[in-house]
């Protein structure tokens, strides 16, 4: 018996209408440095669990494909369970998971070693989060069919939500070798290396993914992403361009803002403000594109700007203490030390050891004469 935890696919979805992913880059940076410069306090992958769900959706995207395949030329003379399996595929596609699972459950008793229906079904019961029921059923396609890659990708998808990441990459790992060409494989394993912060380990998977298909837009912006945390920015910029240029929606604002992001680090503000508005108009609900947006506007002067900004990333993000204390900064740029302060506080009561946050709080102190309080 399977014991998971549950991992609420409602809640998954929910934070990619409005957060995804944060990309915090820009520790140190060796010669132009726009957010040391600022006095900005950055950490690698501040939320690394909103880069998490984004990669977990774009996996489960692959998986849903790739199901797709399964599905049998409707004017053949088809045998019952293949019939049965084309039904519950065309119900999944409209999201009709339930009706899915009954018939793919119909499909079973006419062939109980029918392999693609257990798959479709666990994908199925995946989005309804029957996690552990959806463990089995990939476990049992496994077990009929050892040469199948895509319930090893379901359960290696299963297990990253869970948190199991060594079983994530082992199952991952298992599909690579079963299908060297099985550039989803690539991508998922490269997807987990992300999360272990083994950021040479995914831009190889990444890369590898791109190469048996160079038109993969979600391993572009992955790598991008992961290169980012490597200071190749100019690498972050050449992905995140290949995306969008590939998107024929232009609506991955992720890649937006992962290249305006990184023109920002580059030293071109003016370039990265125009990408970061692009995906801000993609969706306005992005709060690190609110909160990237309030840098690069400060960078540029432009004070009251930046400080809307950052108070928009607050509006969807409450508890960024780094939004806060970069607000304050904006504040103090323009000379108002209280508000400044208070601005501090509130980041400092989400993280009370943000150093940089007690640190700009006691030059603003310090700039309104409270010479005991700064010191404190």
């Amino acid at each position: 018996m399977f014991y998971f935890k549950q991992f609420s696919r409602a809640i998954i979805y929910s934070v990619k209408i409005s957060l995804l992913f944060i990309v915090f880059w820009g520790v140190h940076l060796p010669n132009i440095n726009p957010a040391a410069a600022q006095n900005i306090n950055l950490e690698f992958f501040s939320n690394n669990s909103l880069v998490k769900v984004d990669s977990i959706i774009r996996i489960d995207k692959g998986i849903e494909v790739r199901l797709y395949e399964y599905q049998t030329d409707q004017s053949r003379n088809l045998p019952p369970e293949s019939q049965l399996l084309n039904v519950g595929l065309e119900k999944a596609s409209k999201k009709n998971y339930e009706d899915a699972i009954i018939n793919y459950t119909k499909a079973l008793q006419f062939n109980p070693y029918f392999s693609k229906a257990y798959v479709s079904r666990a994908y199925a019961r995946s989005q309804l989060e029957q996690v552990e029921k959806a463990f089995q059923d990939y476990q049992k396609a496994v077990d009929i069919d050892p040469n199948l890659v895509e319930p090893y990708i379901g359960l290696g998808n299963l297990y990253f939500e869970q948190g199991n990441n060594q079983k994530a990459l082992e199952n991952f790992t298992i599909a690579t070798d079963i299908n060297n060409n099985y550039y989803d494989a690539y991508f998922s394993r490269g997807s987990v290396y992300l999360e272990l912060e083994k950021y040479e380990e995914a831009v190889q998977d990444f890369s590898e993914a791109i190469s048996l298909n160079p038109k993969y837009i979600d391993a572009y912006v992955k790598r991008g992403y992961a290169r980012g945390t490597l200071k190749d920015y100019e690498g972050v910029v050449k992905d995140s361009t290949k995306a969008i240029q590939l998107d024929p929606k232009k609506k991955d604002y992720d890649a937006w803002n992962n290249r305006g992001l990184a023109l920002f680090y580059l030293g071109k503000s003016k370039k990265a403000l125009e990408d970061l508005n692009r995906s801000l108009k993609i969706n306005p609900y992005y709060s690190h594109a609110h909160y990237n947006r309030g840098l690069v506007l400060r960078s540029l002067g432009q004070y009251t700007e930046a400080i809307a900004s950052y108070d928009q990333a607050l509006l969807y993000k409450p508890d960024d203490y780094e939004a806060w204390n970069n607000r304050g900064n904006a504040l103090d740029d323009l000379g108002k030390y209280e508000e400044a302060v208070a601005s501090y506080d509130r980041g400092l009561q989400y993280k009370s050891d943000d150093y940089d946050a007690w640190y700009n709080r006691g030059n603003a102190l310090d700039d309104l004469g409270k010479y005991e309080e700064a010191v404190a």
